[in-house]
């Protein structure tokens, strides 16, 4: 059910916000979260892009100005809702994730391209299962970072692939100033969360 998703990410933020004392900024985003687990918002959200995982880039889909959602798994109850879908030993994010994609509440997948990388054997029953079930997905294949070469040519190959079918799939064109900008943006944000200055409350600076 959702509501109970709802409860379990309530809890999740609460918890978050008693390890520190609270800022107004810190609430603010923690708000933000939890709107992306409300009940009522999951019906109704469309995203264009999903990103399963992070291997791939979302300054990739910023510059493109789709709506994006990051499904990174990690909630027990969508993990429940994966039980008859995919095997006992797939671990459990991809079980999480499964139950993000493929539930009887609520269908992200619905307008969307789901992009990922397979980064395990979970990872690709979890992309098998989705083309089963109709969802439209890219996925990139990366060889191990222990022949640094061979994955970096591959990463630029797999990631002109993400650019080209972000494309097709949105019909806009990824520009390098839009791409420049997003990358930008995301910098401004890593300095602005540095956890050092987070931590030190303003009468210690």
């Amino acid at each position: 059910m959702t509501e109970h998703l709802e409860m379990e990410a309530r809890g999740a933020l609460e918890q978050v916000m008693s390890l520190q004392e609270p800022l107004p900024e810190a609430k603010w985003f923690l708000n933000c979260l939890y709107r992306g687990f409300s009940q009522k918002r999951l019906p109704r959200e469309k995203p264009e892009i999903l990103l399963l995982g992070e291997d791939i880039p979302w300054e990739l889909t910023k510059a493109a100005g789709a709506r994006t959602r990051v499904i990174l798994g990690g909630s027990l109850e969508t993990t429940r809702w994966s039980d008859a879908m995919l095997p006992r030993d797939a671990d459990p994010i991809s079980r999480s994730a499964c139950g993000w994609l493929m539930n009887p509440h609520f269908n992200l997948a619905e307008n969307a391209l789901v992009l990922t990388a397979l980064t395990s054997d979970s990872r690709r029953k979890l992309t098998g299962l989705m083309r089963d079930n109709g969802i439209r997905v890219l996925v990139v294949d990366l060889p191990p970072m222990w022949d640094r070469l061979a994955w970096l040519e591959a990463w630029v190959d797999g990631m002109a692939r993400v650019v080209r079918a972000i494309e097709e799939h949105t019909d806009r064109t990824v520009t390098r100033r839009a791409l420049a900008a997003a990358i930008g943006q995301h910098e401004q944000v890593h300095a602005a969360a540095d956890p050092g200055e987070l931590l030190v409350r303003p009468e210690h600076r």
